[in-house]
């Protein structure tokens, strides 16, 4: 999977925002344990003190501590309150031990099995439950108060508190998630934004990219961006300058030459010598059309294909003409597509020019259009099959047909078709004599090298 900076960023913000969470919760925990721990021993030390103060009153009335039990009866207590009493007297515990014996406990301390605990806090375990103590002394009269507590209670009270301020996170976990996203989404605005601009520009549209709103972090690779534009729309233009120089500089030396070798006296030297002429002509006129093509900037528009190819094939008549060539047009004279009718001529143009070079005289071209596509087929010796896949690369030319030409044809068309968005595919003519390119105006169609 290739690297992705949304992704990226959703990854290491839904990690941070998981960590966050837990760091969240782990000190929310610690909180509420820390301050329920001081809260319940500040109880268990004002309990304790409490029943000691109560029988040191005892001894001081009676001299004794009885171990009488308490008559239930003989308090008042509406439902609540004994609910609540029974709750207290199910988390908590209290003994007192008289000259080292227990003289008095509640309920929940009946069956205890440790003894007495040392002064102040500890803790003591009785089957799996532990209990957290704070014993009080008085020594003159061997007295220890425990009071107790289970810690179970504790860590149902920390559960609870953690539970109530969670589960309103938790239901808002979805909501927080896809504001995450729309935050990431809306951050990457910018990048969409450029690449857009990007993606919908003409080859040859090199003006500056303007994104409005632009974050801080994305204003420098937005100059980057520009300044590299900026240079090569200079780069292009003078490039533009130097074909447009250039093709006048030579078209005048070639026409100059072709008359002086018209001249020559030697017949045989004279036709190598204006062969190679023309041969040089077409080269430079084809690498022209093929440096020209890169900066071809129309919008589509509808043309009508009839006149499209009518026009192509007037203006090779002459040269049809002099190979006795019959060509044939069949489609509907009305059709229209929508296509660059420029480019659409340097594609018939090329096609048309290989079709006649490559038919003996006497032959036929035939070319058929639909709406879906366009054919031409010469009854030429065609190309072999372990062929076609290599013809549409520059300057490659099939070695045994014997016609002389520079191996630009075909990879002018399909460049053509690249910038229409068609599809070209070539196979063998009805017959298998000669060759039939089809060109596919459904670009969701792949043909292109097919």
């Amino acid at each position: 999977m290739k690297p992705s900076l949304y992704r990226r960023l959703l990854a290491s913000l839904s990690l941070l925002f998981v960590v966050s969470i837990a760091a969240a919760i782990g000190l929310t925990v610690h909180s509420a344990r820390t301050t329920i721990d001081n809260d319940y021993d500040t109880r268990l030390i004002t309990g304790s003190h409490m029943v000691m103060m109560f029988v040191h009153d005892e001894l001081v009335e009676t001299g004794t501590l009885d171990n009488s039990d308490l008559d239930p009866s003989a308090l008042s207590f509406n439902t609540g309150e004994a609910a609540a009493l029974r709750d207290f007297g199910r988390w908590r515990a209290v003994r007192i031990w008289k000259d080292g014996k227990i003289v008095a406990q509640s309920d929940a301390a009946q069956g205890f099995t440790f003894g007495a605990a040392p002064e102040g806090f500890s803790n003591a375990t009785q089957g799996k439950t532990q209990w957290r103590i704070y014993a009080v002394n008085l020594p003159s009269e061997d007295i220890i108060v425990e009071t107790m507590e289970n810690l179970h209670n504790r860590e149902f009270l920390v559960r609870s508190i953690v539970g109530e301020m969670l589960a309103p996170a938790v239901a808002l976990l979805p909501a927080l998630a896809l504001l995450l996203l729309i935050a990431i989404h809306y951050g990457l605005r910018g990048v969409r934004d450029m690449t857009g601009q990007l993606v919908a520009r003409a080859p040859d549209d090199l003006a500056p990219l303007t994104v409005p709103n632009l974050p801080i972090e994305l204003q420098p690779l937005h100059t980057a961006l520009n300044t590299l534009l900026q240079r090569l729309e200079v780069s292009l233009a003078n490039e533009r300058e130097f074909i447009d120089n250039a093709a006048h500089e030579l078209r005048t030396p070639l026409a100059a030459l072709r008359l002086q070798g018209q001249l020559v006296a030697d017949t045989a030297s004279a036709d190598v010598l204006l062969a190679t002429i023309d041969r040089t002509t077409a080269l430079f006129n084809q690498l022209l059309t093929l440096s020209r093509m890169q900066h071809q900037r129309a919008a589509p528009e509808p043309a009508n294909i009839a006149s499209l190819v009518s026009a192509a094939m007037a203006d090779r008549a002459i040269v049809a003409a002099d190979k006795d060539i019959d060509v044939t047009l069949d489609g509907d004279e009305k059709l229209e597509i929508i296509t660059q009718p420029e480019m659409f001529k340097i594609l018939l143009g090329v096609l048309l020019d290989n079709a006649i070079k490559y038919t003996g005289a006497g032959g036929k071209i035939a070319i058929e259009y639909t709406a879906q596509s366009l054919s031409i087929t010469d009854n030429g010796p065609g190309i072999a099959d372990a062929e076609k896949q290599k013809v549409f690369a520059r300057f490659y030319r099939v070695r045994s047909d014997g016609t002389q030409g520079s191996g630009l044809g075909l990879a002018i068309a399909q460049q053509a078709c690249q910038f229409l968005g068609y599809g070209i595919k070539l196979e063998d003519a009805a017959g298998g004599q000669g060759l039939r390119v089809v060109i596919v105006f459904d670009n969701t169609i792949q043909h292109i090298n097919a």
